[in-house]
């Protein structure tokens, strides 16, 4: 069963970042009610979301990593310790 675990809603209102227990992360688009990135960055549960920009977001999860997710490129940036 996979439930989510974290959302942050962007100060616009124009995406929710959520994070799963599963340690997936993804971000919806409200305007368009579409999926514009859904990924596996964790090996646990993600219990932390902050987005920087509307590209550039970091999660972190049980498997104590902090993330840098680029949706620009469609990939993690980096794994912080």
């Amino acid at each position: 069963l996979v439930n989510c675990l974290e959302i942050y809603k962007d100060i616009n209102n124009k995406t929710i970042l959520y994070g799963m227990n599963n340690g997936q992360i993804g971000l919806l688009d409200l305007e368009k009610l579409e999926i514009k990135y859904h990924k596996k960055c964790h090996e646990y549960g993600v219990w932390a979301l902050k987005q920087i920009d509307e590209n550039v977001f970091l999660s972190g999860a049980d498997d104590n990593l902090i993330v840098l997710n680029d949706i620009r490129i469609n990939k993690t940036c980096g794994e912080y310790k």
